[in-house]
Order: structure tokens, then sequence, then C-alpha cells
């Protein structure tokens, strides 16, 4: 008899979702899609036969926006038990109010009820932001990442959450090849197929797990700060690079071209510069450099807000300690140990041991203004901060004063120098908001 090991709705549009589905004893897989809890006069996908690890992929489309939805799988011809649900966009570009959760780091085998509270929030998307198990593996097996993702997916409460909140979900370096990964590690290249297998996604490029989606007025871009990586040995210079330079042109000009007055800029670790030798941008200096300066010199910061994992705690910024003038959040662990370092407007909030940990966005669309209201919270939805922007709407981007050098939180950065989607050099200050300085 066939069973369901999970399945995952994501990749929501206005008119479509996706899934991965993994059964176990089913020769023929197909997704039901209805408008009704009884799934009453289904969409069906096209029967799928499971690969070796029963493993099938489906689309539903022509679905209407910002609607509802029920849907189960059936093997066989037998609808199985543990229905989800999910709720398909508001149209791009239109007016919409709409809230979702965030977060990242958990344990391989996690059955928290931190993702029953995820769920009862009824958010319209989920962003898994990285370190979905702690397996640390770099193997040329690709097996070995098989387990790993199928064990992490399978627990009870969180394959609840899969089936019933879409999730977009990018990786971080346990869940890549361990710390210090790279491009050139030996498990780079399975690590990626068994990813891209198992979860569920946005329109991917043929290398890396980057993209971009629209909700309403927002523009979501997610980077992958893992497959390209230069060697954190390497030494400091233009070519060495975490997000490799194709991302790199793609990111920089999506963010200074896209239309939508607010984006929310996913990295998988926060957008802070950090010691040498921590697995973050503090390896990375002259790109992270040139990233700030392309997004001061085109005062672009004023409409993005930065969502993060990696440091094990809840942290909030409005903008007044970023480099680039960004909002920044910053919610983990959902089940690890805690951590946090660094200069915040609230936070760094450590967990007590046991304690999960997720962010809440709530994006209100007034018209001429967009409010981002954010809550980091733990498993039984207490509060623990909150922190909320309101951004111009209205059409307006401040153009960038110049200045021969840039103020930081550790000293003077002179004259940076834009290297990617410009070809002279670019003089920079920070927007916060009302002014720049």
């Amino acid at each position: 008899m066939a069973g369901l090991s999970y399945g995952w709705v994501g990749a929501t549009t206005e008119s479509a979702a996706r899934f991965t589905v993994r059964t176990s004893g089913a020769a023929s897989v197909r997704v039901l899609v209805s408008a009704s809890a009884d799934l009453a006069n289904p969409v069906a996908s096209s029967a799928q036969a499971p690969d070796g690890r029963g493993l099938t992929k489906h689309e539903i489309s022509g679905l209407a926006v910002a609607t509802a939805y029920f849907w189960a799988v059936e093997a066989d011809g037998v609808v199985l038990a543990d229905q989800g649900r999910f709720r398909t966009l508001p149209a791009p570009g239109a007016q919409a109010n709409f809230g979702f959760c965030f977060a990242g780091d958990r344990i391989r085998s996690s059955n928290h009820v931190v993702y029953d509270q995820i769920r009862s929030m009824n958010p319209l998307q989920f962003l898994f932001m990285g370190d979905i198990h702690y397996s640390d593996i770099d193997s040329a097996d690709r097996t070995q990442y098989d387990s790993a993702f199928e064990d992490a997916y399978s627990t009870a409460r969180y394959s609840r959450l899969l089936r019933e909140v879409p999730t977009v979900a990018t990786w971080d370096n346990h869940d890549f090849t361990g710390r210090f990964g790279w491009s050139g590690s030996v498990g780079a290249a399975p690590a990626q197929e068994s990813m891209r297998a198992h979860g569920t996604f946005y329109p991917l490029p043929e290398s890396g797990l980057y993209c971009t989606w629209v909700v309403g007025r927002c523009r979501f871009i997610l980077l992958d700060t893992r497959t390209f990586r230069s060697n954190t040995t390497d030494p400091e210079g233009a070519s060495k690079t975490m997000l490799g330079a194709e991302q790199k042109r793609w990111f920089l000009d999506l963010l200074q071209t896209c239309a939508e007055p607010v984006v929310f800029l996913c990295e998988s670790i926060p957008h802070r510069m950090t010691a040498v030798g921590g697995d973050r941008w503090g390896d990375y200096q002259t790109e992270f450099a040139e990233i700030n300066a392309f997004v001061n010199a085109y005062g672009l910061g004023a409409k993005t807000v930065v969502l993060s994992a990696d440091m094990h705690a809840i942290a909030a910024d409005d903008g007044r300690n970023s480099r680039i003038g960004a909002m920044e959040l910053v919610a983990a662990p959902l089940d690890q140990t805690s951590s946090g370092s660094g200069t915040w407007q609230i936070g760094p909030i450590v967990a007590p041991a046991g304690t999960g940990q997720f962010g809440h966005v709530q994006v209100t669309d007034a018209g001429n203004t967009i409010t981002v209201a954010f809550t980091g919270r733990d498993h039984t939805g207490q509060v623990l901060a909150q922190l909320s922007k309101t951004f111009d709407a209205s059409g307006y981007r401040p153009e960038p004063d110049t200045t021969t050098e840039v103020w930081t939180d550790d000293g003077v950065w002179a004259r940076p120098t834009v290297r990617v989607g410009a070809s002279a050099q670019a003089d920079a200050r920070v927007w916060q908001g009302d002014t720049w300085t």
C-alpha cells in the first residue's frame, strides 16, 4: 500500500503552484487541487512515476488569484491522507496586505512545536533561510545528502508545515558541504542535485539556487550564498567571491531596475561585516564593499528589507546600523543552540535552551506607503521583539548625494568603487529614510 513521506507545496504565483512529493510503494502519483476541503471537482496534475527515491514533481496552473485551495496526493488511484492547503498570491503590482514567516537553523530530526506555531499564524509563505540539518556532509556520494534531506522533511510537524504553508528554501553551510563549504568542495555538485530533487522551487538558473518572485507590490530576491563561493582561504581581492559574477550581476541589475517599491532581500547570513574566519561576509570583504557601494550609489537601501538567519538569535534594525541603510531582520534558530553578536537596534535576543524562534512579517499596503511590521517570536507565540518601518510607495526613489568617503560602524571607507552594473567609479552615502548620511 502506498504511503506519503512528505509533500511540499511551493513556488506559488497568482495562478499556479508547484509540488514535490515523496511516496513509498506507489507506481503512479498525481496531485489533486480543489477550492473545497472535500476536494470536490479537483484539478489534477499529470501522473508521474516516482524515481528511485520515491520522488515526483507536479505543477498546477490556471488557478484563481489570491484564492485558498486544498490539495492531496493520489497514489495508484487512491487519495492519501494528510491533506495540504495553500493560497495563491495577489496579482503582481496589485495593492495587497499579506503576512509571511521566516527562520532557519534546525537539527536534522527536528520535530519542534515551533512548526505548529508558524502554521497557526496562517502565513502566505514560509521562507526557510538555511541549515535544514547539521550533518555537514562533504562527499561525492549523493545518497548521503538524499538521506539527510529526507529525514529533515519527513518529521511529523515539519512535513505538515511543508504541506500547509508554501515554503521557499535556500541553504547555508551545514546543509551544503559543512562549515567553510565552497564551490570546489567535493560534495558541491551532489549536494545541489539532491537539494533540487527533494525541494520545490521557483524557476532556477542552470546552476545555483537563486530566484525571484513578486507578491503584490513587493519583490523578493533569494540569494544563493554557497554554490559559487571562492575558498575562504583565497587571498582577499576583486576575484574572491561569495555570490559569483553571474549571480551578482543578476542580483544588482534586478535590484536597480525592478519597479516594486519594497524589496525583500533574502540572504542565508546577515548582511553585516564580520571577523575574518567566520564563514560570513568578513571572508569576502572586497565583494561586500563592492555590493554596498552599488546599493548606496543608487539609493537602493531605502526600499530594501534584508532577511536572514545563521546567527542563532532574533535581531532587528531599521537601517541605522546598516551599511546600506536597509531594514535588517534576523530570525533563528528554529531548533538549535543559540548565540548572537553585533550592533542592532533590537537584540540579538538569544533563546533559552529548547526554545524555537522565528520571524513574522506583516505587509500593509496603504497605496502611497507600504508598512513592514516585524515580530520576532518563540514557539509559544510570545512576541520577543517588534519593529515597523514605512516605505514610500508613491514612485519616488531618492537620488544619492556624493561624497569622497563613507562612514561605517568601524571607521571610514574611502571612495567605494562600483564594478558591477556601472562603468564608472561611484561615490556613495547611506539613505536613512529622509536624509543622506
